[in-house]
């Protein structure tokens, strides 16, 4: 019978371990997702991927309701109609075929339909795959009401965790753990393959040239438009943070959200706006010196920089107190 591969992520990152897994982006691949940065990059490929795209403006304005009776029940209501939609969009495409469900577990896109899924593939979604599994359900945010609900691997349907070991396994996660080094298995793919990937990412040679050409990588992060700090206050922090280094060596990489010109704040320096996933860099033979960064997460997991220059969120009060000691 022939397989059909159902992708449900919402993250960058997620989608480039994917596309390294499989052999061929295009043939019996549905990929379906509600992330933005996501939708950008489907919208601008070159090659057209089968895609169901949910729009979550309406679940995040329910999210945003104060009644929690009412929350509740317009939830309720959205889950349902997605899950309808989902379900259809499904039927349509794998008639006739056997599916395989890979991606993410903890999505709004994957609960929706999990009682219609009997095996999955979970890839690693970044450092939280990572978290302890018992703290994780213990956690008041994400307390699981039952086992049917269990995120991160640990549901009995999840049959294999992809990982590509940046962290040890969660030991709940052992027996069901599969370790790959993707830079590896980047390498090992034909040049078809790594331009189809790089071209999606729209990382092009141009790009990769001038990057090789610095040192020092600062990651941004979206304060202001977080309402965590003012715009003036987020600049003065990071002019502070470049005094450190030579700025002809700096180049800035925007956080997906952060949407800011900064260009027009740092004219000297280069800005790579394109939102590409952090490890792509690594794949195609880019090395830093230093990676410089207020508070990102993403500093946590890089493996192509020698150093790691965490200011943490002390490097001003205002910071410190919303988000605390980091």
């Amino acid at each position: 019978m022939e397989e059909h591969d159902i992708i449900l992520v919402d993250s960058g990152y997620t989608l480039l371990l994917y596309m390294l897994l499989t052999k061929e982006l295009h043939k019996n691949k549905t990929y379906i997702f509600s992330d933005k940065t996501l939708l950008n990059y489907f919208e601008k490929s070159n090659f057209k991927l089968d895609t169901v795209y949910i729009d979550k403006e309406e679940y995040n304005k329910i999210l945003s309701i104060k009644l929690r009776i009412l929350k509740g029940i317009k939830k309720i209501l959205f889950r349902k109609k997605l899950r309808k939609i989902l379900l259809s969009e499904i039927e349509k495409r794998t008639k006739n075929k056997k599916i395989r469900y890979i991606g993410n577990d903890h999505i709004l896109t994957t609960r929706v339909i999990w009682d219609k899924i009997d095996e999955f593939t979970m890839i690693e979604d970044g450092i939280a795959s990572y978290y302890d599994q018992k703290l994780y359900r213990k956690s008041r945010r994400n307390k699981f009401k039952s086992k049917k609900n269990l995120k991160l691997g640990l549901s009995p349907k999840v049959k294999k965790v992809i990982f590509s070991g940046i962290k040890e396994i969660p030991q709940e996660l052992i027996k069901k753990a599969e370790i790959l080094d993707f830079k590896k298995v980047y390498e090992e793919k034909d040049d078809v393959h790594k331009k189809e990937i790089l071209d999606f990412f729209t990382l092009n040679t141009e790009d990769i040239e001038k990057i090789k050409t610095k040192r020092v990588i600062f990651l941004t992060q979206p304060f202001s438009q977080d309402g965590i700090l003012t715009l003036e206050e987020e600049i003065s922090i990071y002019e502070e943070i470049f005094k450190n280094y030579k700025r002809e060596e700096i180049m800035i990489k925007t956080h997906p959200r952060d949407r800011k010109d900064y260009s027009k704040y740092f004219p000297d320096i280069l800005v790579f706006d394109k939102i590409v996933p952090f490890e792509l860099f690594d794949f195609v033979g880019v090395q830093f010196d230093v990676l410089a960064t207020v508070a990102s997460t993403a500093s946590l997991t890089v493996k192509n920089v020698k150093k790691v220059d965490f200011y943490g969120s002390q490097i001003n009060k205002k910071l410190e107190k919303k988000l605390g000691k980091l």
